[in-house]
């Protein structure tokens, strides 16, 4: 389901991907964006969420190759356009770009499933994100999630399914599931099986 700021001359100066995620207390390189940059950045995220929803509702209501095909490709572009993005201005967050444009990088990052490396830088922005405030924990929830399930370990907040089944991926301390979810703003686990139609709900 992400954009800004940072004046050209500044952005060579900018870490990127391959340096590391942003260590807290370093300048923000989205600090100095202007609105009509932020708008056209958040614009661009939206656009290409959008048409990242559309080919996954089309490719559920009638299966297909060609659909995966299509499906694979938006998400390798949407990918590419984010880490130029994110590469020369950090994380697009919640007070940068806006809850929904910010929402829909997110989401080009959760089908980065090709690009571990990049979905790691991410999740390393987003925590210095989280951690200033401005960017909510639950962004951060559902990338730790990513990442360990990429890696083979437990994930820690259970937003992660194994699909098309629904069948949960494995989770980290199951017991305390529910704690953990509410300290970041998700809801009970049982309801979010429900909601997205898991036939391993309870």
């Amino acid at each position: 389901m992400s954009e800004h700021p940072s004046a050209a001359d500044t952005a060579d100066a900018q870490p990127r991907l391959g340096s590391g995620p942003l260590r807290r207390g370093e300048a923000d390189p989205m600090a100095a964006i202007s609105p009509g940059l932020a708008a056209v950045l958040g614009a661009e995220l939206l656009r290409r969420s959008a048409e990242d929803r559309r080919l996954v509702t089309e490719l559920h209501a009638a299966p297909a190759p060609h659909r995966m095909q299509l499906f694979h490709r938006c998400c390798r572009e949407n990918t590419a356009v984010l880490k130029e993005i994110v590469a020369d201005h950090g994380w697009p967050s919640f007070a940068l770009v806006g809850e929904k444009a910010s929402t829909a990088a997110l989401m080009i990052v959760l089908h980065s499933t090709h690009d571990l490396a990049f979905q790691e830088d991410c999740r390393g922005l987003v925590t210095t994100a989280v951690g200033d405030g401005s960017s909510p924990a639950i962004q951060l929830a559902y990338l730790d999630d990513l990442c360990a399930v990429a890696v083979g370990e437990p994930q820690p907040y259970g937003t992660q399914l194994d699909l098309p089944t629904g069948r949960p991926r494995p989770i980290r301390d199951q017991k305390s599931l529910d704690e953990r979810r509410a300290k970041v703003g998700l809801g009970p686990y049982a309801d979010f099986l429900q909601e997205v139609g898991s036939p391993f709900g309870s």
